[in-house]
């Protein structure tokens, strides 16, 4: 069994080394940082106190400061084209570095369609804005639907793909993905506008 590293400073260089050759963003590999810390050290001050070593042998540091607060919420906004401060009303990033909706389900569309459209939009163009995932499997759609209840197994697939083409539409069933292009990240913005315009 291996040894436990006995402070912060080899918790961190642990860390850092499990995740630092994942081909992934910057910011997915600091979600995965923040999860492995955790795990090695239950009860850890929070990521953003402790230093993030620099990689002297050719591999990609994580970064050079730790992230604030609204880096996120900078990340998404500049890819939808809005403003941090609108991203802050419309998604939650957690720990685990995932995208959540925190949108109040009375505020969306009066009609599952709609609102299923609108769902769709918005948690594949935040999670994918933020480098998260390059496509985002329909089950994640599904769930947020079942969530806001607005989830109609009849005519789901049939909504989400009225969409429109600039989302792309891959797989078939519970296999089916979605990728946004610049013109769906150009929709999900105008959705979170909207949507923020009528609260």
């Amino acid at each position: 069994m291996s040894q436990q590293p006995e402070n912060s400073k080899q918790l961190v260089q642990v860390a850092y080394d499990a995740v630092k050759e994942l081909d992934a963003t910057d910011e997915y590999r600091l979600a995965g940082f923040r999860i492995v810390l955790k795990s090695l050290m239950p009860g850890a001050p929070a990521v953003s106190q402790l230093p993030v070593p620099q990689t002297g042998t050719g591999g990609t540091a994580l970064s050079k400061e730790q992230p604030t607060p609204s880096d996120w919420q900078n990340t998404i906004a500049s890819k939808l084209n809005i403003t941090a401060e609108q991203v802050a009303e419309i998604y939650h990033f957690t720990d685990e570095g995932i995208v959540e909706l925190i949108i109040e389900g009375k505020d969306l569309p009066k009609t599952n369609s709609k609102s299923t459209q609108h769902i769709a939009a918005l948690i594949t163009g935040g999670r994918q804005a933020m480098g998260i995932e390059r496509v985002t499997a329909i089950e994640v759609v599904r769930s947020a639907c079942e969530h806001y209840r607005v989830y109609d197994s009849k005519n789901f697939m049939k909504y989400t793909r009225q969409l429109g083409s600039k989302f792309r539409f891959d797989g078939s069933n519970s296999s089916v993905t979605i990728e946004l292009t610049n013109g769906a990240f150009k929709i999900a913005g105008e959705i979170a506008t909207g949507y923020l315009e009528n609260k």
